[in-house]
Order: C-alpha cells, then structure tokens, then sequence
C-alpha cells in the first residue's frame, strides 16, 4: 500500500515537473485549439459509436474563451423488431441509422494555479445534424430498402477536462450530454488535442 503511493505520488511530480518547464498555458495568447477523438455515443437506450474532429480559436488574448465549430459521425445499428428514439423507420425493419453533426461550438477554460497540467472547461454546441436511415424492412415477405434523412437541431453541454503534456499536446475527457432533436443523447469521448 505504502509502496504504490509512494509511485503514484513519483509519477506525479515528474509529471508537474515536466508540466512546469513548459510555459504557463494560462499565459499562451490566441490559441488555436484542434482535436480529434472517439467514444461510445447512447441515443435513447442505444448504444452506438461515435467520432469527432474540432477547431476553436481563443477569441482574445487573456481571456480563455474559445469559439469554433465540431463535426462528427455516429452510427447505430437495429435489429428487427427494434426501432430508433427517433422512430424513423418502422418496427419490422433492421439496419443503421447514422448521424452527422455540424455544430458551433463555445466554452471557457479555467486554469488552475496548483495543477496547471488540469484544465476544467465549460461550454455549449450547437446546431444541425443530419440524420439518416438506411434499413430492410419486410413487405409481405418481401424485403424492401427503406432510407430518409431528416436534419433534426442538436444541442450538448461541454464539461470537460483537459490534461496537458506539453505545449502543444493535451487530451481531453469529456462526457457530453444534450439532445438529438426529442431524444436525450450521451457521447462521452476521449480526445487528443493540438494547440498552436
């Protein structure tokens, strides 16, 4: 016990150290953040996969807010007798829905002078996604293709932490939270992040 402390407590000061002899993010003026990452993504009860990529610019200098925009791609799969949250295909159907998202992106960063290798964020996206279904559905024992798409308003609250390696490395974890049209959406993601 006192041993994994005692490497728990190592790895944690080297870790500070290294962050130390960077310079001090909350110094940096005009970022430029950009990310990529993955995570399951649940609309509804189902389970699906999700990936996102994003750019935000700090919008002026000591002052951490940042604005940008944050696409992506999600994908579910039903079976027959299953049907999406958003019901877009009837019940005697099988096949994917998938989801793309165009989305402004705003939030605040707030640096912590003990831990400057953490930084908690907050903020908000939103904006179009567009929505599309492509499944088999059964007529009279005839299996029959059946696709739409729909742009529906999506809307997620971003809170989030971001752990910085360097300068210019960082990843992020965040579990985002919102809605898809009607139906309430869950993407938590890991993301590996840039700053220039």
């Amino acid at each position: 016990m006192v041993r994994t402390l005692v490497v728990v407590l190592a790895i944690f000061g080297a870790f500070q150290n290294a962050v130390a002899d960077t310079e001090n993010v909350s110094d940096r003026e005009n970022w430029y953040n950009f990310s990529a990452g993955f995570g399951p993504t649940v609309l509804f009860g189902a389970v699906g996969a999700g990936i996102s990529i994003g750019a935000a610019r700090q919008v002026a200098p000591e002052f951490p807010f940042f604005m940008g925009v944050d696409l992506g791609a999600h994908i579910w799969n039903y079976g027959r007798g299953e049907r999406d949250a958003l019901k877009s295909f009837p019940l005697n159907a099988e096949g994917t829905t998938t989801s793309f998202p165009l989305l402004a992106t705003f939030y605040y960063k707030t640096f912590l002078p003990l831990m400057p290798a953490a930084i908690p964020f907050v903020g908000v996206s939103l904006g179009p996604n567009i929505y599309s279904t492509h499944v088999v559905r059964q007529e009279e024992g005839v299996e029959v293709p059946y696709q739409t798409t729909t742009i529906y308003a999506e809307i997620l609250l971003r809170m989030g932490l971001q752990i910085v390696f360097s300068d210019e490395a960082s990843i992020t974890l965040e579990p985002k939270l919102g809605f898809l049209g009607p139906a309430f959406l869950f993407s938590p993601q890991v993301s590996a992040m840039w700053t220039i």
